[in-house]
């Protein structure tokens, strides 16, 4: 089942000095390719501009909801995000699942 995380670093993130996050960035780096080699991870993305300040969007596949505790605690920055995870439908199934209630 697919599943979209929406990501915003945490105050800590922006307190913490450069130094500290240029390793643990290369290896939230190289664990997110290997998450996208596995099939996990869909796809990501960075909304630049928003008013919130960085939020990121990553769009996941999981079987369980052990798979995206594992998943969040395997991330060698998830520490550093507060998350909202929402389950996602295809808007096709959606619309066929609609359908007959506006339908006669």
């Amino acid at each position: 089942m697919k599943f979209i995380r929406i990501a915003c670093h945490t105050d800590e993130f922006y307190k913490s000095p450069p130094e500290n996050f240029g390793v643990l960035l290369e290896e939230h780096k190289v664990w997110l390719e290997k998450q996208k080699k596995s099939g996990k991870l869909i796809d990501a993305f960075l909304l630049a501009g928003n008013k919130d300040g960085d939020r990121n969007i990553f769009i996941w596949e999981f079987e369980s909801t052990d798979e995206i505790d594992k998943c969040i605690w395997e991330d060698p920055i998830g520490f550093t995000f507060n998350w909202e995870i929402y389950p996602a439908i295809d808007v096709f199934e959606h619309i066929q699942n609609v359908l007959p209630k506006f339908t006669r």
